[in-house]
């Protein structure tokens, strides 16, 4: 999980290939950058890596400020990407955007993303959800997420809600059974019923959970 990112959430570059599963990105309040940032550099082969369960929360959700930053989803250079179960919601420029060559993926079959809901994005350029000549590519659906609390707060709870689309039978795709991903995480989105941020996170200053320095004078 990431919190207040100033740059991008979660990126990667020169040809990684891997699995990723529950992510939370919570960017910084109006100054994130991408909540995901995928770059293939130099001569390196396209980079297909896969990633399951994503929630991606920027600054413009409703309820909160209009926000600024950038988009939930970013790939440049040729980069390639499998997403499933994913829900971006409240960025700004684009939910997702395809740039610097990274479009023929998505015409190709190579990129895709699947099972997600993207909502309250793209407040920019003419209110577009998507960017880069993959309109037609991302499967998703624009509905509310219905998230219980994704405030920029010291303890956020971004499960979805029981009414949320998130949760719906067959709205989700089951992980495949590879030995790495939790075939258990088929709803949409990093969270089902258990908020498992709990116990061990606290998003906000250092100052507010500084420990008090311990009196060794006795």
């Amino acid at each position: 999980m990431s919190s207040g990112a100033s740059d991008d959430g979660f990126e990667w570059v020169r040809g990684w290939q891997g699995s990723a599963q529950h992510l939370f990105l919570q960017q910084a309040h109006r100054s994130g950058d991408c909540g995901i940032e995928g770059q293939a550099v130099g001569p390196d082969p396209g980079t297909v890596p896969r990633l399951w369960n994503i929630t991606v929360i920027g600054s413009a959700v409703p309820g909160l400020s209009s926000g600024t930053g950038g988009c939930g989803i970013r790939l440049r250079t040729g980069a390639s990407m499998e997403a499933r179960n994913v829900i971006v919601t409240g960025l700004v420029p684009f939910a997702n955007e395809s740039r610097d060559g990274s479009a023929p993926a998505f015409r190709d079959g190579d990129s895709s993303i699947t099972h997600a809901i993207m909502h309250a994005s793209g407040r920019r350029e003419g209110g577009l959800l998507i960017e880069g000549g993959i309109e037609a590519g991302p499967g998703y659906l624009d509905e509310d997420p219905k998230l219980v609390n994704v405030r920029y707060t010291a303890n956020p709870d971004p499960r979805p809600k029981l009414s949320s689309p998130a949760l719906k039978v067959g709205a989700g795709v089951v992980p495949p059974s590879d030995g790495f991903l939790d075939t258990d995480a088929h709803q949409i989105g990093a969270f089902s019923d258990s908020n498992w941020l709990e116990e061990w996170t606290f998003f906000g200053p250092e100052s507010d959970y500084r420990a008090a320095t311990p009196d060794t004078t006795e």
